[in-house]
């Protein structure tokens, strides 16, 4: 098993993160660690990236500030709200955000969103596809989340958006645990494109997802100040129209206007274990991290990201992702 180092001792010490999550933590950056070098001893240069799903309610409720409401008489006559028609309050799209850790190449990468075909109606969607940009993609679908065959599209997708940069660069993506992400036509599709990947476990994508632990926090925070500020005083009713057109300025503004960099090393996917960030050392009660491990990850390590009640499908991962004769050699010996 993979060692990150000795537990920091100090008195009146808090509860220590669960052992188990600290040996996941190692798997990932030893497997992302292993790619690296896989990349570099074949002379081109990585491209780390990381997609995630994230729901974007149409109306957002709960929001802090105080409300003004300049009508005369009537001011103080009821209560300032926003009207909201039955089941408004419980919609929602999906956004499939995509980074990368170089900023030239960011603005290639498709971005998705999913909408559900009851929130939008043909001519209108028509209306929104008509006037997207070149790399934001609005799919209008019976349900507004993801699915493995949209993914196997959207690698698809990726792959044709990358395929002049694949002599030099080799893409490196991570993703969580998700079933559909984790479906064997998704797993295999990235090695028919030529794509390596490395799979965040679930209960650490908080704190090893770039997506998580970067991007959506201030892409949340942009949608709801310019939803704040943008609907103040209007008591109009929120179109579905309006909330697209907020998504999409969100991703040009934040999903795109960010270099993602740092969110890579902080997380410990760039490879250097130096650069992990003072949160997760906190969370990990670690110090110093040790280099990482750059060897082949046994069978029995990955089996610890996998999820329990789905099985890991070893020929694709082998297939995928290591030499079969080396690797047979290696589990041999366990």
């Amino acid at each position: 098993m993979v060692q990150i180092c000795g537990p920091e001792k100090k008195k009146n010490e808090k509860k220590q993160w669960p052992s188990c999550g600290i040996a996941k933590a190692a798997v990932v950056w030893k497997w992302n660690a292993h790619l690296l070098q896989k990349a570099a001893a074949l002379g081109k240069v990585p491209l780390l990236l990381n997609f995630d799903e994230t729901s974007i309610p149409l109306v957002h409720k709960g929001l802090k500030g105080n409300i003004m409401v300049l009508n005369g008489r009537r001011a103080w006559q009821q209560e300032a709200r926003q009207p909201v028609r039955g089941g408004e309050d419980r919609m929602n799209f999906t956004l499939l955000a995509m980074i990368c850790d170089r900023p030239e190449i960011q603005i290639r990468l498709p971005q998705i969103i999913f909408v559900s075909q009851s929130m939008l109606r043909v001519p209108e969607w028509a209306d929104v596809c008509a006037n997207l940009p070149r790399n934001v993609y609005v799919k209008r679908m019976p349900s507004s989340w993801n699915t493995a065959q949209q993914l196997v599209v959207i690698i698809r997708l990726l792959k044709a958006v990358l395929s002049d940069l694949c002599v030099a660069y080799q893409p490196i993506i991570s993703f969580d645990a998700a079933p559909l992400h984790l479906s064997r036509d998704v797993l295999s599709m990235y090695h028919e494109m030529g794509l390596w990947w490395v799979v965040i476990p679930a209960r650490l994508t908080w704190m090893m997802q770039p997506c998580d632990t970067h991007v959506f926090l201030c892409l949340k925070r942009f949608l709801k100040s310019r939803f704040q500020s943008e609907y103040d005083g209007y008591l109009g009713r929120v179109s579905v129209r309006y909330m697209l057109d907020l998504v999409i300025r969100s991703i040009r503004s934040v999903v795109q206007g960010h270099n993602w960099r740092n969110a890579f090393a902080e997380t410990g996917l760039a490879g250097d274990a130096g650069r992990v960030s003072p949160f997760i050392k906190r969370n990990i009660n670690c110090v110093d991290l040790a280099p990482f491990p750059d060897d082949v990850p046994t069978m029995a390590e990955l089996r610890l990201l996998w999820p329990r009640n789905k099985p890991m499908p070893e020929d694709i991962i082998t297939t995928a992702l290591f030499d079969p004769a080396g690797y047979a050699a290696d589990s041999e010996q366990e």
